[in-house]
C-alpha cells in the first residue's frame, strides 16, 4: 500500500514538473522553481494599419556619446516582439536566428507600439538579408500582441472580390469551351468582306 502511494505521488509530481517545461506554470509550481513564461496574448486585429517604418531615417540608439531614454512600455514591447519572433529558449541557434543578430525599429502611436524586426546580415558575416527574414508587430501598452505580420505574408487582410452586377454570360454547352462557341447557321463575314473596294 505504501509503495503504491509513493508511486502515485511521484507520478503526480513528475506530471506537474513536466507541465512547467511545456507551458506557463501556476503559482504553486513557482515554489518548485518553475518560472512563468512571457506569453503575450495574440489578439490579431486586422484593422490595425502598420506605419511606414522606412519613411524617415531613424535615430540610432547606441551612438557614441549620445544619451537616449526608453520607457518601460516600449522596452517591454520590443522584448515581447523579439521573444515571439526569435524565442530565447532555443539551444545553440545559428547566428542569424539570435535576437542580437537583428535590428529593431520602433514607432509609437498612442497606446500601440509598432516594432519592425529585420535581420542584420553584417552581424553574422553575411552581405545580404535572407528572403522573408523579418516581421512587424503591433503591441498594446498592456503587453498584448495586437497584430503580427511576418515578411511574405500579406499586410492587408484577404477580401474576396465581390461580383459586379455586369453580364455573367451564358453557360456553354457540354464539350464547348466558353467564349469559343462555333457560329451556327449564320452568314460568314470576314473583316476583308466588310470593306468596300471603292
Amino acid at each position: 500500500m505504501h509503495s503504491v502511494t509513493v508511486k502515485i505521488l511521484a507520478a503526480v509530481l513528475s506530471l506537474l514538473l513536466s507541465g512547467c517545461a511545456h507551458g506557463p506554470c501556476s503559482s504553486f509550481m513557482s515554489l518548485f522553481g518553475c518560472s512563468p513564461q512571457n506569453e503575450a496574448v495574440l489578439a490579431e486585429d486586422p484593422s490595425i494599419k502598420f506605419p511606414q517604418f522606412y519613411e524617415h531615417a531613424p535615430s540610432r540608439v547606441g551612438t557614441d556619446g549620445e544619451t537616449f531614454e526608453l520607457d518601460g512600455t516600449v522596452l517591454r514591447a520590443i522584448q515581447i516582439a523579439a521573444d515571439d519572433f526569435l524565442p530565447p529558449s532555443a539551444k545553440n541557434p545559428p547566428c542569424w536566428e539570435t535576437q542580437a543578430a537583428h535590428t529593431y525599429r520602433i514607432i509609437r502611436q498612442g497606446d500601440i507600439i509598432f516594432v519592425r524586426i529585420d535581420e542584420d546580415p553584417a552581424r553574422c558575416g553575411r552581405e545580404v538579408m535572407a528572403l522573408h527574414s523579418g516581421a512587424q508587430y503591433a503591441i498594446g501598452s498592456d503587453g498584448r500582441i495586437l497584430r503580427r505580420v511576418f515578411d511574405g505574408q500579406p499586410v492587408e487582410p484577404f477580401t474576396p472580390e465581390a461580383p459586379d452586377a455586369g453580364h455573367r454570360g451564358v453557360p456553354a454547352r457540354p464539350g464547348v469551351v466558353p467564349g469559343y462557341e462555333p457560329i451556327e447557321d449564320g452568314p460568314s463575314s470576314s473583316p476583308l468582306e466588310s470593306r468596300d473596294g471603292g
